[in-house]
């Protein structure tokens, strides 16, 4: 049983555009100082654009160093494959547990017992993978875990996402991937407008609250996403979020977008 997206994702810990690129876009001269309170309020819209993003797609777009994710038996796929779920893409496996002896989540406590040796399984990327297009799985062998192999519960940790170009040079660290310039480019537009709409007058219950590094905290109305972002969105999203981007019904922040 999977858990929700929301349980799963989390707050991104990166964004998807880069604040000091925004900051060019819009116009300032974007500053490390953490005293300079405009910058600092870029880098939050920032944050929590990122996570408006990864709400509305229901996946994960920031690389996140460890997710952690809870699936059930039906996750398997031909036997001795586990699908993974709303990260991609997946750099490595941490660790794998499979529980077999029970029906109930709630009752599982994952630990050595259910631990899976990391020479039992390995990481296959979508080229390979039969559960479904940019989907990473982790195949087990079929030897020590043969199919029917009767897996209750699944608990999956991976470090994964994509890496966000803070756009001051930074090279690409090794094993990772980069976030595509499109989903970037839509995140940048987003941000910009929500940068230039962020004193308009709030409207009753739809102001949201963002907060990130440096402290402090800001208060907004969210901009409705633009039609060329849910398009982008669309083609990043889990197949029942792309459906519900493509009809322009987004729910975030208690109301439809």
């Amino acid at each position: 049983m999977p858990e929700t997206p929301g349980a799963i994702l989390g707050s991104p810990a990166a964004p998807i555009a880069p604040a000091l690129v925004v900051a060019q876009r819009i116009g300032f001269a974007y500053s490390l100082d953490a005293n300079n309170k405009e910058s600092r309020a870029l880098d939050r819209m920032c944050l929590t654009m990122a996570g408006r993003f990864e709400k509305a797609a229901g996946r994960i777009f920031a690389r996140r160093a460890a997710v952690a994710i809870t699936l059930d038996g039906c996750d398997f796929d031909a036997g001795e494959t586990i699908r993974v779920p709303l990260v991609a893409p997946v750099e490595s496996v941490q660790s794998l547990h499979i529980d077999t002896l029970h029906d109930d989540p709630v009752d599982v406590v994952f630990d050595a017992t259910t631990l899976i040796d990391a020479a039992d399984y390995r990481l296959i990327g979508p080229a390979e993978s039969s559960g479904g297009a940019g989907l990473w799985s982790i195949r087990l062998r079929s030897e020590k875990h043969p199919a029917g192999y009767g897996a209750e519960n699944i608990r999956v940790v991976v470090t994964g996402g994509y890496w966000t170009d803070p756009g001051d040079g930074t090279a690409l660290p090794v094993g990772q991937t980069r976030m595509p310039h499109d989903l970037e480019e839509a995140a940048i537009m987003q941000t910009v407008l929500q940068w230039q709409r962020k004193d308009a007058i709030h409207l009753g219950g739809q102001a949201q609250q963002f907060a990130g590094g440096g402290g402090g905290q800001n208060t907004y109305t969210p901009t409705p996403l633009l039609r060329s972002v849910r398009e982008v969105l669309s083609k990043y999203a889990t197949a029942t979020q792309a459906l519900n981007l493509a009809d322009g019904t987004v729910v975030f922040g208690g109301g439809q977008e």
